[in-house]
């Protein structure tokens, strides 16, 4: 049952959470939800200083309007406006930054407007007088898309030429989709990548910054699976921060809008109980935006119920792929859920799961399934170590049961702290909301023995059976006359 070495000695509770083995958190307090990402120079926060966010507005201040901090910050307080949400900006590789071309052919023949779409954001009207050229039609268009700063790419023109580059450099800038329409007659508009964006930043030294702070969820646009620069170094380091001489336990979230075999790989390179990857085929939210999201929803709705069963939870605000074609069909969302994937479809979220899919010999490990079965668990560990502090039991004494010696004041022995413990437990599956079961049948499973080797530790063992959400109903109809 030990799981830290006989020779650290700095007193304390030292709690580690296991998955898959056979907050502080009352239920009102606040999730508190970090997002890791890029911002630009025009924001005031410099990098690696992880600040609060009080709403959209503020997050383009302090990151930079258009930033990919600044978007998910938006997407963030769509879904929970009372949510609490920091940002924390890590540095940019010196790569590329993806630029894209919209090339105006010929005069225009009429009067009218034409309309420019990034990524389902609010469009950008170009009005357009008869006869205008392409240069003014550019020119003019340039000016108002640069005028809507939350736009994540900056205009220029040159002759019937408006070229958008990315405001971050990386392979992320890939993500944007960009859809002319117009009642303007004889002349075309066409939308190109002219350059791709590559090598994106490592967050290293960023998240050094937050390895003591306390965040339930930490939330990237990260969507590759590089082990410095992609989605895994974030898991990396939530999973360590959850280790026992740290405490910090919580959940990463990243996102994906590319095809099955990319989401799927990407989740499959986590496979981690502290994990999940949000999957939404084409949509026209960016990953941080997806991710974001999803970090809101958990954090309202497990703030109330940490075992919630989030099937067909429906996002106030979610841009989708903008071809029904795109849409993600039911048997790619049932392979998705044998492989680590949280779908969206139609703005819904088909079951919140964790990335854990596989043993550790590549067989298929389901237990860990859904994120319930990590927010349950970190929710007891996080009141048994609140409830520690609490009642002082830092600063008492430490002896083994006895028969010949009545209880002492201030004194711990194993049955105490096993009492303690399953009072805990039973508290979780009587309260409302219920989230554990079985206590009664379990209770003669939690171990608890003052240690031998190291003096004055406890060690015990808690095994919990979280309660499942109610998934499926197999039910036959069957006619008779």
């Amino acid at each position: 049952m030990s799981n830290i070495s006989p020779s650290y000695k700095v007193p304390g509770l030292f709690i580690t959470v296991g998955f898959g083995q056979g907050a502080l958190s009352p239920l009102n307090a606040p999730r508190k939800v970090i997002a890791c990402d890029y911002g630009t120079t025009a924001g005031t926060v410099a990098v690696n200083t992880p600040t609060i966010l009080f709403n959209a507005d503020d997050a383009a201040t302090k990151f930079g309007p258009g930033s990919h901090l600044h978007l998910g910050a938006k997407a963030f307080f769509e879904e929970y406006p009372e949510g609490t949400l920091y940002g924390l900006r890590y540095a940019e590789a010196a790569g590329t930054a993806a630029e894209y071309t919209i090339t105006i052919a010929t005069n225009a023949g009429s009067t009218g407007a034409y309309y420019v779409d990034v990524n389902g954001l609010p469009q950008v009207e170009v009005p357009v007088t008869s006869a205008d050229t392409p240069t003014t039609q550019a020119t003019a268009g340039a000016a108002l898309l640069n005028a809507r700063s939350d736009l994540p790419l900056t205009f220029t023109s040159n002759v019937g030429v408006i070229t958008g580059v990315w405001k971050h450099k990386g392979a992320r800038g890939n993500q944007a989709k960009i859809r002319i329409t117009s009642n303007v007659s004889a002349t075309t508009y066409v939308v190109a990548q002219s350059v791709v964006g590559a090598t994106d930043g490592n967050p290293a030294t960023a998240l050094d910054a937050i390895q003591t702070a306390d965040y339930d969820f930490i939330v990237t646009g990260a969507d590759v699976t590089s082990s410095t620069t992609g989605l895994t170094p974030f898991v990396a380091r939530t999973v360590l921060r959850a280790g026992p001489l740290v405490g910090l336990r919580g959940q990463c979230i990243g996102a994906s809008n590319a095809s099955y075999a990319t989401a799927a790989a990407l989740a499959l390179a986590q496979n981690e109980p502290r994990a999940q990857v949000v999957w939404c085929r084409s949509a026209d939210l960016f990953t941080i935006e997806m991710a974001c999201k999803m970090a809101a929803v958990r954090a309202f709705e497990e703030g109330i119920d940490p075992a919630v069963n989030l099937d067909y939870r429906k996002f106030k605000a979610w841009r989708g792929p903008f071809l029904p074609s795109d849409k993600i069909t039911i048997p790619e969302a049932a392979a998705g859920l044998n492989n680590g994937l949280t779908s969206v479809i139609d703005g819904k979220i088909m079951r919140s799961i964790t990335t854990r899919f596989q043993d550790a010999l590549g067989g298929p490990d389901y237990r860990v399934l859904d994120t319930a079965k990590v927010a349950v668990p970190d929710y007891i560990a996080d009141v048994l170590a609140s409830d520690w502090v609490a009642k002082g039991y830092q600063n008492w004494k430490a002896r083994q049961d006895s028969t010949d010696q009545k209880a002492q004041d201030k004194v711990l022995t194993p049955i105490i702290v096993k009492d303690w413990i399953l009072t805990w437990l039973y508290q979780a599956q009587n309260q409302r909301p219920i989230v554990l079961e079985g206590v009664d049948d379990l209770r003669d499973s939690v171990v608890v023995t003052l240690g031998t080797v190291v003096p004055g530790r406890f060690d015990g063992d808690v095994p919990l059976n979280v309660i499942e959400g109610a998934h499926q109903f197999d039910l036959g109809i069957h006619q008779i006359g």
